[in-house]
């Protein structure tokens, strides 16, 4: 591992603050990433801006802990298999458009996850937007079953008709969701999506699930889950929400086990909080 002085930064005018900064430090390698432009190779392939790798699973191969992936401006990626993220990570889109990211990931499997983050460090997603799935998948988008730090800042997850799931599950370890939206783009109560965040039952050790500057909106057609929210399935050592925003009946669940305060800086719809208990 090297520390790597970028006098320009990652070279971004646009997108999270990580790709706009400049000059940049960094202690460890960054790796470019761009499905129109790139071309997938072992390392050290993609540590050039100007020649990037195709794939974020190829990047995600090629990294190692501590380093970041840049999903260049315009990246578009569609997933046929899940992508297993068990280093330390940050990965990172680059470009904006209309207050949204310009980076989209889709998800085009019936049952698979798009990723699966089973680090027991640190893993961050910045500035990507999460299409909504491709086709029916009785999975979520990304299962968090690490027992680490998952960070989500500055993303936009779209719910659709075929989001059968919650777009994320949490299973153990501490995550912190930060100026993120979750939107339904159901067209219809037959199209409703699952729900935005959730926890399972799977393990015991959930420590900390914190909402800051975070968007919950149902759409015209709200979620087939009666809880946009749903932390009722296991209890966490902490809940924490901050300025979170409860759109056309965006309601929350929360296991009453666990400690700490939620909310809500506005709400529409009718929106509950409910602190009551393991279901």
């Amino acid at each position: 591992m090297s520390i790597i002085h970028l006098p320009n930064g990652i070279g971004d005018t646009l997108g999270d603050v990580l790709v706009t900064a400049s000059p940049l430090e960094v202690n460890g390698n960054v790796w470019y990433v761009h499905y129109g432009t790139g071309t997938d190779a072992v390392s050290p392939a993609g540590q050039n801006r100007q020649a990037p790798l195709k794939t974020l699973g190829q990047a995600n191969t090629n990294a190692a802990n501590g380093d970041i992936i840049v999903l260049m401006d315009g990246h578009a990626e569609t997933f046929t298999s899940a992508v297993t993220i068990s280093k330390r990570l940050t990965i990172v889109g680059a470009g904006s458009s209309g207050g949204q990211p310009t980076v989209v990931l889709t998800n085009n499997q019936a049952a698979g996850y798009l990723l699966s983050i089973t680090s027991t460090t640190v893993v961050q997603l910045r500035n990507i937007k999460f299409a909504a799935q491709a086709q029916a998948c009785s999975v979520a988008t990304i299962n968090f079953d690490g027992t680490g730090l998952f960070i989500v800042a500055g993303c936009y997850f779209e719910c659709g008709q075929y989001d059968d799931a919650f777009k994320i599950i949490i299973n153990d370890g501490s995550i912190f969701i930060k100026n993120t939206t979750f939107i339904s783009t159901a067209t219809s109560i037959a199209t409703q999506p699952k729900g935005a965040v959730a926890t399972e039952t799977e393990d015991t050790a959930l420590e900390t699930i914190f909402l800051e500057g975070v968007v919950i909106d149902g759409g015209t057609y709200g979620w087939s889950n009666y809880h946009a929210l749903d932390f009722s399935k296991q209890a966490a050592d902490m809940v924490v929400g901050e300025g979170v925003s409860l759109l056309r009946g965006s309601d929350v669940k929360i296991a009453a086990a666990s400690l700490g305060y939620f909310g809500a800086s506005t709400q529409t719809g009718g929106v509950r909080i409910d602190w009551d208990g393991i279901t």
